[in-house]
């Protein structure tokens, strides 16, 4: 092979090696962000998982839950608080603390 034609055949082999190479990047990154923005809300939903587990031992103590003879009880008033909590939180993205029905969570 003449020089000017290995030539041309090594620079297309690098353009096409960079051009793969920022493809992998950019496909690193993008890999990198879905996985910061699902530890994010990750953090979320166990907040909300706490929220719902003081709001229903609140529940429970104003009921008077005396253990497997509220359990129906408790259910069905978890599911409500489920299903309420479903419709009314608030959750503020982009801000450093989150609100879920009137309690704030920092984020830091």
């Amino acid at each position: 092979m003449s020089s000017v034609k290995k030539h041309k055949q090594e620079s297309k082999n690098q353009r096409s090696f960079r051009e793969r190479l920022r493809s992998l990047e950019d496909k690193a990154k993008m890999y990198e962000k879905a996985y910061v923005d699902s530890q994010n809300e990750n953090k979320l939903l166990k907040e909300e998982v706490e929220i719902l587990k003081r709001r229903l031992s609140r529940f429970e103590k104003s009921i008077g839950f005396e253990g497997s003879s509220a359990v129906s009880t408790t259910i069905y008033a978890a599911q409500n608080m489920i299903e309420e909590s479903q419709m009314n939180n608030q959750i503020h993205h982009g801000t450093d603390d989150v609100i879920i029905n009137d309690e704030t969570i920092e984020t830091n």
